[in-house]
């Protein structure tokens, strides 16, 4: 009979004397990168993007399916997250799939992601305004006011943005 490990259950010893190698791979292919993107960016578009309609056909229950939804989605920012922690490289997409992919699909990942700021973010935004905001606080229906107020919010998005490179750097 093996004796138990003394340093605790997550120790290296007591992973060994499970039979298990403690190792951490740090590589990804062109497939998982591609996968960790699009399970980031169509969930969280496709939520905003069509809540009105869920709204219009499903009524109340459409609410509660968003929160569900909400839920999901929070446990792939968890997942997300995670990933970071472990591969701690500024440049999102583009360094994690360069570094442990290769430099072409890091090339591609880059542009996805610029692709994805400059339409998904204003997307996103405008159905906050539209959809979101305007309704919440009373506002008629008017694409001018929706337009405005989706600058400002890219506007509360960017400052924080903008001050935390300055930080960092």
């Amino acid at each position: 009979m093996t004796q138990a490990p003394t340093e605790g259950p997550d120790s290296e010893s007591a992973v060994e004397a499970g039979g298990y190698r403690q190792e951490l791979k740090r590589t990804l292919g062109s497939f998982q990168v591609f996968a960790i993107s699009f399970a980031f960016i169509s969930v969280a578009v496709g939520i905003f993007a069509t809540f009105d309609e869920v709204l219009v056909t499903a009524g109340p229950v459409g609410i509660w399916l968003w929160l569900v939804a909400a839920v999901g989605q929070s446990l792939v920012a968890l997942v997300v997250a995670q990933f970071a922690a472990r591969i701690p490289l500024s440049g999102s997409s583009y360094q994690w799939a360069s570094r442990l992919g290769d430099p072409k699909v890091g090339w591609w990942f880059g542009w996805l992601t610029f692709c994805y700021l400059a339409i998904a973010v204003v997307a996103i935004d405008n159905a906050l305004a539209s959809q979101a905001f305007m309704p919440l606080a009373g506002i008629a229906a008017d694409e001018d006011t929706a337009r405005v107020i989706t600058l400002v919010v890219l506007l509360v998005q960017a400052v924080p943005a903008i001050a935390s490179k300055r930080l960092v750097g």
